[in-house]
């Protein structure tokens, strides 16, 4: 039944999630009701995002413009292959939850530079999603700046800081969303030409406060083959504690 397992979460209720379809997803728990837990699944492909609630055992679809690829910015360089992709809504980070439980998810399409955000009381909620304009609670968050494509993302809780691959860098990057989400705001922590080549997924352990990262050079794979004899495949840790620093500092 397992084909293709290309994510994998563990919520704040100890269970382990999968998504079997190649796509990301992110959970929306609260350990306080571990009933009540939501899944929002990017379809990158069909440009839409899948809402799945457990407590209703039911899911809906939505439709935005801000899912789409971008086409100015679906060129990549990665080891010194060049293509193209049209891969959309990928991307996804939530923030701290608010005074009135609900929280912010920060997007963005893989082909493209720009972060878009939707409050998820909107996309809980199939009543208000009936309504027209419902499109319109969709809000521009800024511009990272030029060759900023990435795949994953994710929100240090604690900080408010969000930290997102970078795959024609080779890189991680950051985001205090206390600040204006512009070039001079989005900073570059982590860079390795070698180990770091094709960020793939990270992922943030609070407990902890570690913050891991899986790069893979998967376009040598697609397009090409690896070598055998070399590593392709790096796990990389940091202390949330260090990055957080590292990500201010260069405010200064």
């Amino acid at each position: 039944a397992l084909v293709n397992i290309l994510r994998v979460r563990i919520d704040a209720c100890d269970r382990l999630w999968a998504v079997d379809s190649g796509i990301d997803d992110i959970l929306d728990v609260d350990p306080k009701n571990c009933s009540d837990a939501y899944v929002y699944n990017s379809d990158l492909g069909g440009y839409g995002l899948v809402v799945y609630s457990m407590a209703k055992n039911d899911s809906w679809r939505i439709n935005h413009n801000y899912f789409y690829f971008d086409p100015l910015n679906g060129e990549y360089n990665v080891s010194g292959i060049h293509f193209q992709w049209t891969d959309g809504m990928f991307g996804m980070a939530l923030s701290p939850p608010k005074e009135d439980g609900s929280k912010t998810l920060y997007f963005h399409s893989m082909s493209g530079i720009h972060e878009f955000a939707v409050s998820t009381s909107l996309i809980k909620n199939q009543t208000a999603l009936a309504d027209p304009k419902y499109w319109t609670q969709f809000h521009v968050v800024g511009n990272k700046g030029p060759l900023t494509q990435g795949t994953s993302s994710m929100c240090d809780l604690e900080t408010g800081i969000i930290y997102f691959t970078q795959l024609n860098k080779n890189a991680v990057a950051c985001w205090d969303t206390k600040m204006d989400l512009n070039p001079d705001n989005f900073r570059i922590v982590a860079q390795d030409n070698e180990k770091l080549v094709f960020p793939n997924d990270i992922i943030i352990e609070p407990k902890t406060r570690k913050f891991y990262c899986l790069s893979d050079n998967l376009p040598v794979l697609q397009y090409s083959e690896y070598d055998v004899n070399q590593t392709n495949f790096y796990i990389h840790v940091a202390s949330l504690d260090d990055l957080t620093t590292a990500c201010r500092a260069k405010a200064e």
